[in-house]
């Protein structure tokens, strides 16, 4: 009797299950996808938020450095042009005429400088740039003037005030005069353009409808804002005057509601600068963003939808299948071994197509903020890939192939010179934070080998480069280094073409301090450019030598961290000389 073969035991899931599953896994799915969408969508806005204060910090302490600057400025003209008149009577100096020009050239020599004048301890008006002799005027009822008679020591910054000529608005700034025992003799002053301060600001473009005022803190006085303020607009800020009195220096206040403020003090002056912006334009930026973003979770809404209804035509097919299985009983147990090994190899399908439609859930949804390209990485598989582009038999022109291979090269150009700039501006903004090691530097072996590093570029111009006898300073080598190799190279990258060209390094010693002068005989620059050659990414002249305008800004940098000072003398087709004056002792060593 033969043996009778078992019929395999089909296991069937029950309809409605096949359906609370696929619908449970949808659930899940959309879970997914509404919790990472938000998660996305909280950061960007933490982040959005973050940004705009981060900005508006940043800006507050980089526009109250400039203010700091300037008045440093300011406050060496008035220091210079006191110095100028010395103990000189007053009837004497009002007479002055050699006085009078040399204090009307050093307020033209400064951009945001009006007029320079002084006032004896009466407080009459005795000599001032805006006219010789001075006009009767009575100083004495200005605050700036009471707050020098009364012992201010310092700059002393009055209050804002309309020119009854010009109409523009200004303020003075003014230092205490003294005799030689110490009594009240009198006010130098300088009468400052607030037009300077929103001309500058106007340029920097903050976002989020940033507000830039300039506040005098005792009394929360307003001397200039950017936006203007229409008529009527309150002139003071004492919701950050009471902020600065708790904490002096830097800080955070509200000035409206909806507002968010920073200010940050300018040097140790009784100002500061303040940098606020609104909440409502942040929230506005990211609804934009929002829309954006918006998009790619209701693509992965409907990538779910489509799995869903996938799976439940595939559990309608399998349930087909069951039926016609057991319609045919006999014939599917002859063959149950073939049937088992395709239920198999199916299963495996459906758990690899089950995957893979996870993995591509999980990447719709969780990695939307991941990079999409990389520049460099498309532009080199593209030159990679140039001749199977255009294979030799191509019928396009010749120029096409050129026009692919230069604009791969601007490509790379411009993503090499982007590189250069962030590191440059990263080097610069480093500067403020580097710990300088001064050593002994022999500076004439340190300048002849600067020398020798350019003597193969001099000599292919024609050139020669000079070093005279030098001090040994006590200074950082690679700050000095840095410094010097920059002027030299300039001097020999620029010299004029057909004319032997000098370059000459001299230094000389003065009151504790060694001046060094690199002068040449190239092709020189404008006048209007001497201030602009030391701001960052800025060039004069013809642009026809390499550079990104860096070099100079992180020369200046280096020098004000050096404690010296640089300045330039140069004439179109004569020649520059750049000045720098070091202390021949680590600057802030004590005496």
């Amino acid at each position: 009797m033969l043996e009778r073969t078992a019929r395999p035991r089909l296991v069937r899931w029950p309809r409605s299950s096949v359906n609370r599953i696929t619908l449970a896994m949808g659930a899940c799915g959309f879970a997914l996808i509404v919790v990472t969408s938000g998660f996305i969508v909280h950061r960007e806005r933490d982040i959005a938020f973050r940004e705009a204060r981060t900005v508006a910090q940043g800006a507050a302490f980089s526009l109250a450095d400039h203010a700091s600057r300037l008045f440093e400025v300011a406050d060496l003209a008035l220091r210079t042009a006191s110095l100028s008149l010395g103990d000189l009577p007053w009837d004497e100096a009002a007479g002055s005429r050699a006085l009078w020009a040399e204090m009307r050239t050093t307020s033209e020599a400064l951009p945001y400088i009006r007029d320079l004048l002084f006032a004896d301890a009466a407080g009459r008006l005795r000599l001032a740039t805006m006219a010789f002799p001075a006009p009767g005027v009575d100083l004495g009822d200005r605050p700036a003037f009471a707050a020098a008679r009364d012992g201010a020591t310092g700059l002393v910054i009055g209050d804002p005030i309309v020119g009854r000529v010009t109409g523009k608005p200004s303020f003075l700034i003014a230092r205490r005069l003294g005799d030689a025992d110490g009594h009240f003799r009198g006010m130098a002053a300088a009468t400052a353009d607030l037009d300077y301060f929103g001309t500058y600001w106007r340029r920097l473009s903050l976002p989020n409808d940033a507000h830039v005022a300039l506040v005098r803190v005792d009394d929360g006085r307003i001397l200039v804002r950017l936006p203007e303020a229409p008529a009527g607009t309150p002139t003071s800020m004492s919701a950050m005057q009471a902020m600065a009195t708790a904490e002096p220096m830097a800080g955070r206040y509200e000035p409206t509601p909806g507002r968010v403020g920073f200010y940050q003090r300018v040097g140790d002056l009784p100002l500061v600068v303040t940098v606020s912006y609104s909440e409502a334009a942040v929230g506005t930026a990211w609804l934009s963003w929002l829309w954006l973003f918006l998009p790619f979770p209701v693509a992965a809404t409907a990538a779910l939808v489509g799995f869903m209804a996938l799976v439940r035509r595939q559990g309608r097919v399998e349930a087909q299948a069951n039926r016609e299985v057991y319609r045919a009983r006999a014939a599917l147990a002859a063959a149950n071994g073939r049937l088992e090994q395709r239920v198999a190899e199916r299963t495996a399908d459906l758990q690899d197509s089950n995957a893979e439609i996870q993995r591509f859930a999980y990447i719709v949804s969780h990695d939307l903020r991941a990079p999409l390209v990389n520049i460099m990485g498309f532009t080199s598989e593209l030159q990679r890939l140039r001749d199977t582009i255009f294979p030799d038999s191509s019928a396009l022109p010749e120029t096409v192939r050129e026009d692919f291979d230069e604009a791969i090269g601007f490509i790379k150009s411009s993503i090499d010179k982007m590189d250069r700039l962030i590191k440059a501006i990263l080097l610069l903004a480093r500067q403020g934070t580097r710990v300088f090691a001064p050593e002994s530097v022999d500076m004439e072996a340190m300048m002849r080998s600067i020398a020798d590093g350019v003597a193969h570029r001099a000599q292919s111009a024609g050139a020669t480069v000079a070093v005279g006898p030098m001090p040994r300073l006590a200074i950082d080598r690679i700050a000095a280094e840095q410094v010097f190799s920059n002027l030299v190279d300039n001097a020999v990258k620029y010299l004029r073409p057909g004319v032997p060209g000098t370059v000459a390094v001299t230094a000389e010693v003065a009151n504790g301090r060694a001046t060094f002068r690199v002068a040449d005989n190239g092709r020189g620059i404008d006048d209007r450019d001497h201030a602009r050659v030391f701001e960052l990414f800025r060039r004069s002249g013809p642009q026809d030598r390499p550079g990104d305008g860096i070099g100079l800004a992180h020369v200046k940098t280096l020098v004000r961290q050096l404690g010296g000072t640089i300045h330039l003398a140069s004439t179109p087709g004569q020649g520059s000389t750049f000045t720098v004056t070091l202390p021949l002792e680590p600057y802030g060593a004590a005496a």
